[in-house]
Order: structure tokens, then C-alpha cells, then sequence
């Protein structure tokens, strides 16, 4: 256990909903609501088995869990789908003009991926180009780079 228990609330910048404290604190709480760890070392780990191609360092991941930097769009793209929350929600927080009801993930994403895992080649296949298709939404015109696709058994 690190000791760590949030961003540091009595920094003399103030917190709007763009500020990396901010953001912190909803990563903290996204993350704490899908069982992801919180200490650094364990949700770099956690983010790199999921996204690869996206590696992190620990270092990384303490910067944006202590509110001191905010990871890069391509990252936070990632981390938003791998919680099941809008990106950006967790960047910016909620909308203003037009406030929506957060909608918690029926089951976390991680959960769906490390499962699909153990599924023979052709059913993973079909999960892929299923969530490909799911994924063609306007909040992602982020280019975020998926997993190759392994050719069909």
C-alpha cells in the first residue's frame, strides 16, 4: 500500500472540472467503482496488460493519480473505455450544457476482455469486429489504436 488517499485538496490552484485534480479524483473514484487498483504500481500493471500497446510507467500513473499530469489522449481514450465511462467525462467531467445521467457498465470492460480471453479464435474474432462496430460512436474520432486482429482458425 502506497498511502496515498487522493489528490491534494489544499493546492492554492482552483478545482474546475478540466483541472488534474479534478480529474484525479474521478479516475480515483471510476477506478474504485470497477475494483481497478489504486496505487501506482498495480494500475500501471493493471493498464498495461489491458492496453499493451499503451504502456505506462509507474511514475506515469502516480502523476495522474497525485493530480499531477494528465495522461495523453490516446491513454485517456483507453483508460475511459477500459472503465466504462465517456472520455470525456473522465477528462473534463460533466457536460454543462447538457448534463447526462452517468450510466455505470452493466459488467466492466475489463471483466468482458480478460473473459473473451479464453475463447477459441473465431469467437474472439467476432467479439472484436463487435466491439469494433460498437465503438464506431461520435466521442471517438481519437484514432485509438485496437488490439490486431489474429486471422480465424
Amino acid at each position: 500500500m502506497n498511502g496515498y488517499s487522493g489528490p491534494d485538496t489544499a493546492s492554492p490552484h482552483p478545482v474546475t472540472p478540466e483541472s488534474p485534480q479534478a480529474f484525479s479524483q474521478r479516475l480515483h473514484e471510476i477506478a474504485a467503482r470497477n475494483g481497478v487498483p489504486t496505487g501506482s504500481t498495480a494500475f500501471a500493471l493493471w493498464f498495461s496488460q489491458q492496453a499493451p500497446e499503451l504502456r505506462v510507467t509507474r511514475c506515469a500513473v502516480r502523476k495522474w493519480l497525485c493530480a499531477e499530469a494528465i495522461p495523453s489522449q490516446a491513454r485517456m481514450v483507453r483508460l475511459a473505455l477500459l472503465l466504462g465511462v465517456d472520455p470525456a467525462w473522465l477528462r473534463f467531467g460533466p457536460a454543462t450544457e447538457h448534463p447526462q445521467e452517468e450510466q455505470p457498465a452493466p459488467v466492466p470492460l475489463q471483466q468482458l476482455v480478460q473473459t473473451s480471453r479464453h475463447l477459441p479464435a473465431r469467437d474472439q474474432q467476432l467479439l472484436l469486429d463487435l466491439a469494433r462496430a460498437m465503438l464506431d460512436r461520435p466521442f471517438l474520432p481519437y484514432g485509438i489504436p485496437l488490439p490486431p486482429t489474429a486471422p480465424p482458425a
